[in-house]
């Protein structure tokens, strides 16, 4: 192991899920009600995602919140969703964008030091929809020395059951937007033993997530 993922286990992550368990409810609130106000249809995804239709709140050992868009579905575009976000107390971190925002973007806002990110989808065929990951290029430790070495993240992509209808769930004491199409999404990203927990689980999974390597793609943090 080496210092930066014992600084991480002992320190940092701790401390990223007490934040989380601090400030996780008002920040949903808070980013569900600007989303109304934007007119933005969204959903939890992924460990969010998972939370909401397992645990009907979050993942104990979640320390952020996954939030999914549809890129045909923002109106008034990214300024409009940015306006919202700030007027309700969300403050801008940062962002990865592939070829500049055209072929993919991933954002990160704060509520209170929480992270909250936005993953933007595009729409396919039926209810099926294309999603972007990014990660350290093999090889390197982190994001950090991924940027460092290569000037950014591998791309890769993957489809996804991810329905624009929604229906309100409870999570934890409130209510929010949820995909219809919830349990394909997470079949697809965790496997069919999705309902068991799983403390030894690596995200993504060989051979469960579908991914697709984009080696003519680079992810570039921007701030």
């Amino acid at each position: 192991m080496t210092l930066s993922q014992l600084w991480k286990k002992i320190y940092s992550n701790p401390r990223r899920i007490r934040r989380r368990k601090r400030y996780g409810i008002p920040a949903m609130v808070a980013f569900r009600d600007a989303m109304s106000k934007a007119g933005i249809p969204w959903s939890p995804v992924y460990g969010t995602l998972l939370g909401a239709i397992r645990e009907k709140g979050f993942i104990k050992h979640d320390d952020d919140i996954d939030t999914g868009v549809w890129t045909d579905s923002i109106p008034g575009g990214l300024d409009n969703l940015h306006r919202c976000l700030e007027e309700a107390g969300f403050t801008y971190s940062h962002c990865f964008l592939v070829d500049g925002g055209e072929f993919a973007r991933e954002e990160t806002w704060k509520w209170h030091g929480l992270h909250v990110d936005i993953f933007f989808f595009d729409s396919l065929e039926g209810e099926r929809c294309k999603g972007y990951m990014f990660y350290p290029f093999k090889g390197t430790a982190n994001f950090r020395e991924s940027n460092k070495l290569y000037g950014g993240l591998r791309v890769v992509e993957f489809e996804v059951p991810f329905s624009k209808e929604t229906e309100m769930l409870p999570f934890d004491g409130i209510e929010i937007p949820v995909t219809k199409s919830a349990e394909g999404f997470v079949v697809a990203r965790y496997g069919l033993d999705w309902r068991t927990p799983d403390p030894t689980f690596v995200y993504p999974r060989p051979g469960v997530s579908g991914n697709v390597e984009r080696p003519d793609k680079l992810a570039v943090k921007t701030r």
